[in-house]
Order: structure tokens, then sequence, then C-alpha cells
């Protein structure tokens, strides 16, 4: 499961965002959004994704409009960029990544 914790506007994940864990990982997250303020979310220290991560990011990205949040996201691994690539999603996540 993915370890969260929260810093300085930065929400770093560690361990694996998969389809066991990714409503959890979504729901957690979330606790950290607070309007008109800027969130980054570190992927440095998630090892493994599958295409529920893809998911997450994009109801995370759906939830920062809706309350306001500056989203970006740092250090995305390689495997879900592939993923953004594969659904066209990759413009959405360019103006995104830090």
């Amino acid at each position: 499961m993915a370890e969260l914790s929260f810093d300085n506007n930065t929400l770093s994940l560690k361990g694996d965002i998969t389809f066991q864990t990714a409503t959890a990982c979504y729901e957690s997250g979330l606790a950290h959004f607070q309007k008109g303020r800027a969130l980054v979310v570190d992927f440095s220290g998630i090892e493994k994704v599958d295409s529920s991560a893809l998911a997450v990011l994009l109801a995370w990205l759906k939830e920062a409009k809706i309350r306001e949040v500056a989203l970006s996201y740092r250090a995305l691994p390689a495997s879900l960029k592939q993923l953004a690539a594969l659904c066209e999603l990759t413009m959405v996540f360019n103006t995104l990544y830090t």
C-alpha cells in the first residue's frame, strides 16, 4: 500500500499504487487538498504502479479544480508516464510535472 506523508505543501508517496491500494491512496490524499493552496505530489518513493494509479492522478486533478488547488506532480515513475502516453494523456500531465 502507498504510504502518504505531508510536509511543506508536499504530499510524498511511498510504496505501491495498484488496484488493491488506489482507493485508499486517493481518499488519503484528498485530506491534503485545501482551497487556494498549492500542493505538490511527490512520487519519488513509489515502487510499483498499474493503470489505477493513472485514475488516481486524474481524480486528484478533477478535485484540485473543484477545490481550487494548484496541483503539480513530481518524479512520476516512467511506467506511469508510459501509461499516460498510451492513453493520450501526456499533454494533460506535462503541464503538471515539476
